[in-house]
C-alpha cells in the first residue's frame, strides 16, 4: 500500500488470512495478483480511503492499513477487527500511536475513522511491547514527516521481516537491542520484492537483523554492520528466491540475546 510500484511477497503461505487481505485490498483500488506462492500488490488507479464494512471482524488486517490511507488519501475508514481465541484484544495501542503520530481518531459503532493532512514524528512508548502496535508505528511512520522513535517496542519475526521490507522499499529503520526503533521518514517508498522464510513454519534465524540506514545505498547493496559485517544479497530481476547470507561476531551476541522477547506472562491486553 505505500510503494509507488509493485510489491511481491514471494514464498507465501495458502491460508485464508491471505486470501482475505488480498480481497481487502481490491476492494480499495489495489491490484493483487498470485503466482503459486508469489503474491504481488500495486497501485491500480485511485485508492480508496474506505474498508468496506463487509470485513468486519474477519481479521485484524484493517487495523494496520490506517496510516497507508492516511499517507494516501489523508483520511480512512476501517471496520472492526477481529481476533483469536486468547482473549480480548482492543486496538487501543494503535489509536494512541497514530494519535501521537497527528491523525484524528474517532471510534464508531461500525469501525474507526482517521484524518490527517499529514502525520509527523513522534516520540511514541508502548506499555508492552506490542506486535500489532508496533506494525501500525512502521506503517505510519515511514513516510511521515521527521523522525519517529518507538520504546518498548516487540520484535518477534514478524515485525524483523516487516521492517526489512520496508527497508528494502527505501524506508529508513534502525532497531536498537533495548527494543527502540527509530524510523526517519521519506517522502515516498518504491515497490520491492522479498522472499518470506517463515511460510514453511520457519522461524527466521536469529542472525537476522535489522541494517542501519546508509544514505545512498539502494536495496541489495551490502550494509556493514560492525566488523564481521551484515550481508544482506538480494535476487536480481530474474526472480530467483532471496539469498540472506549475515555474518555477525560476538559483539551482535549481545544484541540478539537482549531483543529476544522475554518468556512472562502476556497481558489481556494484547496487540
Amino acid at each position: 500500500m505505500l510503494g509507488d510500484g509493485p510489491s511481491t511477497i514471494r514464498n507465501a503461505p495458502e491460508v485464508g488470512d491471505v486470501d482475505i487481505t488480498a480481497a481487502m485490498l481490491e476492494a480499495i483500488g489495489y491490484q493483487v495478483s498470485r503466482s503459486g506462492g508469489d503474491v504481488t500488490v500495486a497501485p491500480n488507479g485511485t485508492v480508496q480511503s474506505r474498508v468496506p464494512e463487509a470485513f468486519t471482524g474477519l481479521n485484524r488486517i484493517p487495523i494496520l492499513m490506517l496510516g497507508p490511507l492516511l499517507h494516501r488519501t489523508g483520511e480512512a475508514f476501517v471496520p472492526l477487527v477481529g481476533g483469536d481465541p486468547i482473549g480480548r484484544r482492543p486496538v487501543d495501542f494503535h489509536v494512541s500511536a497514530l494519535r501521537a503520530l497527528g491523525a484524528e481518531i474517532e471510534a464508531g459503532r461500525t469501525g474507526i475513522t482517521a484524518r490527517a493532512s499529514r502525520l509527523h514524528g513522534a516520540r511514541i512508548d508502548l506499555p508492552y511491547p506490542s506486535v500489532g502496535a508496533t506494525e501500525t508505528v512502521l506503517l505510519s511512520a515511514v513516510r511521515a514527516e521527521g523522525k519517529t522513535a518507538l520504546r518498548n517496542a516487540a520484535t518477534e519475526p514478524e515485525v524483523v521481516e516487516l521492517a526489512l521490507f520496508l527497508q528494502r522499499m527505501g524506508a529508513h529503520i534502525e532497531l536498537s537491542p533495548d527494543r527502540r526503533i527509530v524510523i526517519e521518514g521519506v517522502p515516498r517508498l518504491r515497490g520491492a520484492s522479498r522472499w518470506l522464510a517463515a511460510a514453511t513454519g520457519s522461524r527466521p534465524s536469529p542472525t537476522w537483523w535489522l541494517l542501519p540506514h546508509h544514505p545512498g545505498r539502494g536495496p541489495g547493496a551490502r550494509l556493514p554492520a560492525g566488523p564481521a559485517g551484515h550481508r544482506d544479497h538480494h535476487a536480481g530481476q530474474d526472480g530467483r528466491a532471496d539469498r540472506h547470507h549475515r555474518r555477525v561476531d560476538h559483539r551482535f551476541g549481545a544484541v540478539r540475546a537482549a531483543a529476544q522477547p522475554r518468556c512472562t506472562p502476556t497481558p489481556t491486553r494484547a496487540s
